[in-house]
């Protein structure tokens, strides 16, 4: 995928026959570059076939937005990796969280738990939108060749070396859409 720069406000819906909730709303433009893995490869490709200015209105189905589940992802860990000063740490695990996590080789990566038993933390590995249709609504502002800054800018963001922290969010002018900080 061609890499470029753009700039886009948008809300997120999943979409089914049950529901049509909002999960996502940017509410002021985000820059990013594409092709470098931020956002899903379906969005990124839809953006970098639009014009600058395009109203845009599209569903991505599970597979091209963020994956189907898998449930091989859904492992038991046991409670004693839990553990904070010989406590498990139930203020920060228990159903429902979103806990981050680290492999034995040292990657970074974010775990939803599901339940608790004795023994053992049940953890979906899953993105939380795998397996779900994927409504954006938006407009494209801005579509260009990236500098280099902004290719760093974007690297910068997916390695956690920013004041997002990793978040998820969009740096722009300065600041963090999504979760509220500032951005380098």
């Amino acid at each position: 995928m061609e890499n470029k720069f753009v700039k886009v406000t948008y809300r997120m819906y999943t979409n089914s026959a049950a529901s049509h909730k909002l999960i996502y709303d940017s509410e002021q433009p985000v820059e990013f570059v594409t092709g470098m893995g931020l956002m899903s490869t379906g969005f990124e490709e839809r953006l970098n076939a639009m014009a600058p200015a395009t109203n845009f209105d599209f569903t991505l189905q599970p597979a091209d937005a963020f994956g189907e589940r898998v449930e091989a992802l859904v492992n038991a860990l046991p409670r004693t990796a839990f553990m904070q000063r010989g406590k498990f740490a139930d203020e920060y695990v228990f159903p429902g969280a979103e806990i981050p996590l680290m492999d034995k080789e040292g990657n970074h990566f974010m775990g939803t738990v599901v339940r608790l038993t004795d023994e053992d933390v049940i953890i979906d590995l899953n993105n939380p939108l795998a397996g779900k249709a994927i409504q954006f609504v938006g407009i494209l502002h801005e579509s260009r060749e990236p500098s280099l800054k902004e290719m760093e800018q974007t690297s910068n963001i997916l390695s956690g070396d920013n004041d997002c922290q990793g978040c998820g969010g969009g740096c722009s002018g300065g600041g963090c859409s999504g979760c509220g900080g500032g951005c380098k």
